[in-house]
């Protein structure tokens, strides 16, 4: 009766050690490691988590993307997938422990004759709370070393690129217990000689 009971108890503890060693095991990256379109990789800005392509004119939005993941994830729409890029399209990357990660993917087309700074990432409603700390500017024709002012907060650009720009800043001079002191701020992008500015509304609402 008690070897019986001992090779219970052994495999039960057996059972646990299987079960431990597969959690442990279980990968949580979930990365878009290469986003190629038409053999062009785009830029994969893994702080503000988007990806910019750049195409000729004149190409259809509607695009076959090959995608390179973190090993054991999965992402959706799938790589190889057709995908209508005319407006930011979200991908969603899902690691082998299921949790997830959205990716913002922009094709933009070159246009060699308009060159115009534009900003096509902040709309009329965006917005930031006291707890915001960075933001990712998408666009184009925003220069090799663009220049962005927010108010009269100090502005660090951690990324840029002629599409896309991504700062960091601390708004804490424009909110009181958490609460703005002011209902909005300029966000001002100055790049080929030229600045684009965004009014962005403050709220005590963090998302």
């Amino acid at each position: 009766m008690k070897t019986i009971s001992l090779w219970m108890v052994l495999l039960v503890w057996g059972v646990f050690l299987c079960s431990c060693k597969d959690k442990e095991t279980t990968s949580s990256e979930k990365r878009i490691l290469e986003f190629t379109i038409n053999d062009v990789k785009g830029k994969v800005n893994e702080t503000g988590k988007t990806v910019s392509v750049s195409l000729p004119e004149g190409t259809d939005y509607v695009l076959i993307p090959t995608i390179k993941i973190s090993e054991l994830a999965t992402v959706s729409p799938e790589s190889e997938e057709a995908v209508d890029f005319t407006n930011p399209v979200t991908y969603t990357v899902m690691a082998e422990d299921g949790s997830q990660q959205p990716y913002q993917i922009t094709v933009t087309m070159d246009n060699k004759d308009n060159t115009a700074l534009v900003i096509t990432s902040l709309d009329p409603g965006s917005s930031l709370c006291s707890g915001d700390k960075g933001l990712v500017i998408l666009g184009r024709n925003f220069s090799d070393n663009p220049k962005v002012e927010l108010g009269t907060v100090a502005v660090t650009i951690l990324e840029k690129s002629d599409t896309e720009i991504s700062i960091a800043f601390d708004l804490s001079k424009y909110f009181i217990s958490g609460r703005p002191a002011s209902s909005s701020i300029n966000l001002k992008v100055t790049g080929n000689g030229q600045s684009v500015t965004r009014q962005i509304t403050l709220t005590d609402l963090c998302k």
